[in-house]
Order: structure tokens, then sequence, then C-alpha cells
């Protein structure tokens, strides 16, 4: 009988309850053989830092079930949702995955499946692009084109709020685009919603984050699997959570430099934002009051922290790729992963165990893309209390 590998696309940040709770069920209702996960590295789609460095954070997820871990380079990782379902969907598919599984607000996989093929719909593209043009935000676009497909306001309201919903749907979007050949299978998600910061047993990775800045880490605890919470705290011991404040003086130091054709070639940058970068990069030095500042409507805050990420990491020095998968970076695995992972160093994608090693088998867009990873996890390394090894000389972790 053929292997059955499970998908999943996450960031992990950090790995509490509600994930332990979807890897065990999604594992068991797909009947798989072993779980990879595509994850975020040290930068996430939100436009921050992860709390935890990438490498805690893959044996964080290997202790609660997965069995190889690889990572979703950052040049994807720090885009928009669309983007970073392709890259996590093109990267899974090229490992052998059968099934992707994702957690969501409504757990109704059929009606997710209906709105990525209303969304689809060259009309529905039409109205999303006419829509745009009046100033609001994506998201908003894409409910209001969907409401005008004969779905209730209030359904496409309810559903199009859930950001797990919005990245199931992302999720199917990309392996219709991508010609992927996947069951799609998902898991009603448990507790608080997304952003809520309630300290409940199955509450969200922004209650925790918040829990640990604040200092309660009693209340973070209870958020967390058993299994992993001596790994998180040691972590957090040792090198300490890391923020985007951590990153504010690099971050004004770029603003202040930067011209604003440099600002334009930011392929988030659109609509002259750049002037309003610039307008109010002398206006404060505190960067959450920044960002208060150049918030709009159409712009809100993870959109424009994803640009900062992406001016604090050069991205406007990257070619832009012509594929979401330009190699596999491996980060961590089980016995049973590592054997995958060799299975899949004799494929035609080249896998990275060592970038030390392994970098001069890449073409020259992959090698930049490769580089960046190597240069965000180093910048990374500003923020932690010790610095972590280079991020050259890092190899996969065992779990």
């Amino acid at each position: 009988m053929p292997e059955r590998l499970l998908g999943v696309i996450a960031e992990y940040n950090p790995l509490h309850n509600g994930h332990h709770y979807h890897l065990k069920k999604a594992k068991a209702e797909t009947n798989a053989d072993l779980v990879l996960v595509a994850m975020s590295g040290n930068f996430v789609q939100r436009g921050e830092p992860a709390l935890l460095n990438k490498w805690m954070r893959t044996k964080l997820a290997l202790q609660a079930g997965a069995d190889l871990v690889i990572e979703l380079p950052c040049y994807f990782a720090l885009q928009s949702a669309e983007t970073f379902a392709r890259a996590g969907i093109g990267l899974l598919n090229v490992c052998g995955i059968n099934c992707l599984s994702f957690g969501s607000e409504s757990g109704d996989l059929a009606t997710l499946s209906r709105l990525a093929e209303i969304i689809d719909n060259p009309e529905t593209q039409n109205t999303i692009k006419t829509t745009l043009s009046s100033g609001i935000t994506y998201a908003r676009a894409v409910q209001t084109a969907v409401e005008r497909n004969n779905l209730s306001s209030a359904s496409a309201s309810r559903l199009m709020s859930g950001a797990n919903n919005i990245l199931g749907i992302e999720y199917i979007r990309a392996a219709r685009a991508l010609g992927a050949n996947l069951d799609f299978h998902t898991v009603l998600r448990t507790g608080p919603g997304h952003h809520s910061t309630e300290p409940h047993a199955y509450g969200s990775a922004t209650a925790i984050r918040q829990a640990v800045q604040q200092g309660r880490m009693k209340d973070a605890c209870k958020m967390l699997p058993s299994g992993v919470q001596a790994t998180f705290f040691t972590a957090l011991d040792e090198q300490g959570p890391v923020f985007i404040s951590n990153f504010a003086q690099i971050i004004f130091h770029k603003l202040r430099t930067s011209d604003a054709e440099q600002l334009r070639r930011l392929q988030s940058i659109s609509e002259g934002l750049e002037n309003r970068f610039k307008n109010h990069a002398w206006t404060t030095n505190d960067l959450y009051e920044f960002l208060r500042l150049v918030k709009t409507k159409r712009y809100p805050r993870t959109r424009l922290q994803r640009i900062l990420m992406q001016l604090m990491l050069d991205f406007e020095n990257i070619p832009q790729p012509k594929t979401y998968t330009p190699y596999i970076r491996v980060l961590g695995y089980t016995a049973q992963g590592r054997s995958l992972a060799k299975r899949l160093a004799g494929g035609k994608i080249p896998v990275i165990f060592s970038p030390a090693k392994d970098a001069n088998r890449l073409d020259i867009t992959a090698r930049a893309l490769l580089n960046l990873d190597l240069r965000a996890g180093d910048y990374y390394s500003l923020a932690t209390r010790k610095p972590l090894p280079m991020e050259l000389t890092l190899q996969p972790i065992e779990g």
C-alpha cells in the first residue's frame, strides 16, 4: 500500500494545545504514515520575528507529532496569504504529500472549497480589482466579491473573518493553480479565536505571546502541551523571547537612509505608500507609534510590518523567483522523517541539509533566496540573549 504522507503548513509561533490537537486528529483521521510540516523560519507571515527561533520551534513540532519539518523560505513567508499558501503547497507537493490538513473556524471543507472556486472565477477577480480601487483592504474586497456571487452577506462575513478559514481557502486555491492533486482535510478550531488574548486551555498563539511579553508565565504554560513545556521554557531562559520592537533601531536606520526609489522597489509597496513611510520616518523613535501613524484602512498593520521586515532584510535586491520550490531546506526530522528526507534528496529539487555544503547545487536565483534565509537567521540572532550559531553552519536537528 502506498505511503500516506500528510502535509501541514504552519508557523507554530509558538506551538500550542490547539496545534497539538490538530496534528493528532489530522494524522488519525487521514490514516497518515508521516506528517510533513512546511514552517516559516525566523520571521512570520504577519510581519514579525517569531517568538522563538526556527530551530526551537522545529524541536517543538517534532515533540508534538511532526516527522519532517522543512523551511518555507523567508521570501515567501513574508508575503500575502496567497503567496504564502502557494509556496507552502508547492513545497509539500514536491515532497510527495497525498493530503493537506489545516485548522479552520468553520470546520466545513465543502463550503471553503466552494468559496475557493467562487474567488477563482474571472468575474469575481474583476470585482475584486474594481473594489480594491475604492481604497479598502484586499480581505474586504474579496468578501464583497463573494457576497455578489449568491453567498449571503452574513455567511461571507463570518467565513472571511476567520484567519484560518482564509488560509484554508488559499491552500485550496493554490493546489488548483499549481495542479497539485491533493486531498484536503480540516479540523474545527477549538477554543477562542485566532486573535484572542484570553488565557484559555486552547488559547491562541497571540495569547501566549502576550502572556510571555507581560511575564505571565503561568498563563502561557496552561496553553502549551505538556510534552513541549520544558523545551519552550528552556528556550525562553536561554535565548529570551523576540519581538518586532527588538529591531526598531535597525528598521528606523533603514527607513531614514533609504530613498523613495529603494522603497518603491519592494514589491509590496504601491500607490505612493513609500511617501507615507518617508514622511513619518523622523516623526517618532517608537516603532509601534510609527505603525499607528502609517496605518490606513487599505494598509493594515500586518501588511505594513511585512514591508518593514522586507526593507530590513533587503528584499529589493532579490530577483523575483520563477518557482515556489527553489529548494527544500530541512530543519529537523524523526528517524522516519530522516529516511524520507534522504529519499527526497534523490529528486529534482535540491535538498539543503547544510547550507555550507549544499548551496553550490543551487542556481543564481535559488542561491539569492537561500542567502536571504541565512541573513534572516543572522539578523534574528541580534535580538537573542546570546548569539545563535552562524546560520550558514547549522544542520537539521533530530527529534
